[in-house]
């Protein structure tokens, strides 16, 4: 029986993509303000009431956007996992009021923690600074951030991300939702307290360069990310009309904004529509930076933009390249509240969350499945020679009784170039439960845990008829990066005015500790290779007793998973494929073939 072949996979720039991006150096950006967090005085503030979530193109892309959701609502296609290793649930070590409840539609939390244990929570429309006993230390509005910089517009779409490479806090909001007054917020906090000074900065969001972008724009749904030299900036243009034009990458270098000096940034524009930063999970790496981001709408493949080196050191934006994945996504069906018909709206499936570690690519974002809005769990396994060949897996996170949704995706500390262990921090909803948030632990084979419910809201989320209404845009979470694998993290809770509030959440695994794993049974069977050794192709040969599911994993020779080459159903007699190693470095290597538990048979190959 011929099986697929879904090996390596030879990474391919799109070729529209060879020339569709814009580099321009920027004018440089002058110092605004030092202010001072404890000095700072609130005013009345502008509260931002973002009811529709800007998406790319016209009414009509729109409309199949929606099409595509009552789809995704309406599939009864029962998706079951099959487990191979018991997980533990998270463990939850405690929850704790979050920044001063506002008015802002959608809440968007996101968070950073120091090795000093100092968090900083952002939300629309405030800052707040905690200790790891969750005791608030100091809450400001961005306005009250923003009151000596003259700008005067709504203020929202907080991102905030901590540096240990040189112990700093870096805050990025934006101002204004049209192409005259979009500017986008930079602070950089002058020490490692956040407490005290930060350096403010504005940046000009309308990207119109007369080449790719031809009308005035402004700057949505900022993401950040930070190498080992510079923080990148990333955002959705969209015209005064709504019309999706393009998104632009900003890099700047840190030691300016450290400094407080005159900051010298460039800015590629590209027609890409959300591109995830993706910052490494210990420690930036760098000075290389990798993007990713999806077809948003039902897809099968992720992109990879890779810039290379930093812009002092003649920094490129290299030619996109796509990834074929092991699993669909589909949009995500909005998910039902307690006690009401008012659903909460899950937006679309663009990449919420990544990191990098262990030359490991690990993201999330919201998808469809079982008539529910659940998560898209990916990684994808880099070579030491860039992009040149990569490894891709998926897996779905699901929950019979809970929409999840707005991942925030943590490393949890052991992992290896074989695999990483996460938490991933969701929001939750359901007809009998009001909008909370949980945490699953997932580890380095794939494998994940059932839902820890961390907080149930006291009420609902939105008001009138108004469906859905605004859920977020995504949450916050962080490694306290001191050798602790503390885990903390920021989510939208329900209340009883109605209003998202924001809840803190502290979290551990217990994924480094071997007993989660339950040892496989190991029933070997004859299986042959041929040729030995191989240098183009390997074709693999052996006996299969009982019709069904089999898999076919490639190890290192030391026993160590590299991918799953694949998953298939295999009936009563003989399998036998035949795939390529012209890109499998020259070494010795492990098959190994399972069903459910069992390791039914393995064998040696050798690449010359």
């Amino acid at each position: 029986m011929e099986m697929r072949n879904l090996l390596f996979i030879v990474l391919v720039g799109i070729q529209l993509g060879y020339s569709q991006h814009n580099k321009i150096k920027l004018e440089p950006v002058s110092l605004l303000n030092v202010i001072h967090i404890q000095e700072l005085k609130d005013e009345p503030s502008i509260t931002l009431k973002n009811i529709e979530i800007h998406e790319p193109g016209i009414k009509e892309s729109k409309q199949k956007q929606q099409t595509q959701k009552k789809a995704s609502e309406a599939d009864s296609t029962s998706y079951t996992r099959i487990k191979k290793t018991m997980v533990n649930e998270p463990i939850l070590e405690g929850t704790y009021p979050g920044n001063i409840a506002g008015s802002g539609i959608p809440l968007d939390n996101h968070l950073a923690i120091s090795k000093a244990g100092k968090i900083v929570a952002v939300q629309n429309s405030n800052f707040g600074v905690y200790n790891t006993s969750g005791q608030s230390l100091q809450q400001k509005t961005l306005d009250a951030l923003s009151q000596s910089l003259g700008f005067n517009n709504a203020k929202y779409d907080p991102r905030v991300i901590y540096d240990p490479l040189h112990d700093r806090f870096i805050i990025v909001y934006l101002n204004g939702s049209s192409a005259n007054n979009s500017r986008i917020i930079v602070g950089f906090s002058a020490t490692n307290d956040p407490a005290g000074a930060w350096f403010m900065y504005a940046l000009l969001g309308n990207l119109k360069d007369n080449l790719l972008i031809t009308e005035d724009v402004w700057t949505d749904y900022p993401s950040i990310g930070i190498s080992t030299e510079e923080l990148f900036i990333t955002g959705n243009l969209f015209t005064d009309a709504g019309v999706f034009k393009g998104a632009g990458i900003w890099q700047i270098p840190l030691s300016e904004g450290y400094m407080g000096t005159t900051l010298n940034p460039v800015v590629y524009i590209t027609y890409y529509f959300s591109l995830m930063p993706v910052t490494g999970a210990t420690q930036p790496y760098g000075p290389d930076m990798y993007f990713i981001r999806t077809n948003i709408g039902n897809g099968n493949q992720i992109h990879i933009h890779y810039l290379t080196n930093s812009e002092a050191n003649g920094g490129v934006l290299n030619p996109p390249v796509t990834i074929p994945t092991m699993l669909n996504y589909s949009m995500p069906p909005d998910a039902p509240q307690k006690g009401t018909t008012l659903k909460l709206s899950t937006n679309d499936n663009r990449i919420q969350t990544a990191y990098l570690e262990n030359n490991i690519i690990v993201y999330a974002f919201n998808t469809g499945l079982n008539g529910r809005s659940s998560i898209y769990y990916g990684t994808i396994y880099l070579n030491s020679m860039g992009l040149s060949f990569a490894f891709a897996d998926a897996i779905y996170i699901t929950d019979s009784q809970y929409s999840i949704a707005f991942p925030s995706v943590v490393y949890a500390g052991c992992g290896s170039p074989a695999g990483n262990n996460s938490l991933l921090f969701v929001d939750f909803s359901s007809p009998n439960n009001r909008p909370g948030i949980g945490a699953f632990a997932i580890d380095a084979n794939g494998d994940y845990s059932d839902m820890l419910i961390a907080f149930e809201g006291t009420g609902q989320i939105g008001f009138g008829t108004n469906s859905p209404y605004r859920w977020g845009d995504y949450s916050g979470g962080a490694l306290r990066q001191d050798g602790s694998n503390q885990i903390w993290c920021y989510g939208a809770v329900g209340s009883v005015t109605g209003f998202n509030t924001g809840r803190l959440a502290h979290f551990s695994t217990d994924l480094c500790q071997s007993t989660n794993i339950q040892p496989n049974t190991t029933t070997h069977q004859e299986l042959s290779v041929y040729p030995v050794p191989c240098y183009n192709e390997v074709t693999v040969t052996f006996p299969v007793e009982k019709t069904g599911e089999l898999s076919v994993n490639l190890l290192d020779i030391h026993g160590r998973f590299i991918r799953n080459l694949v998953t298939d159903k295999l009936y009563q007699g003989t399998a036998q494929f035949t795939m390529s190693v012209n890109e499998l470095p020259k070494g010795t290597y492990i098959l190994q073939v399972q069903k459910d538990n069992k390791i039914l048979a393995k064998k040696k190959i050798v690449k010359e």
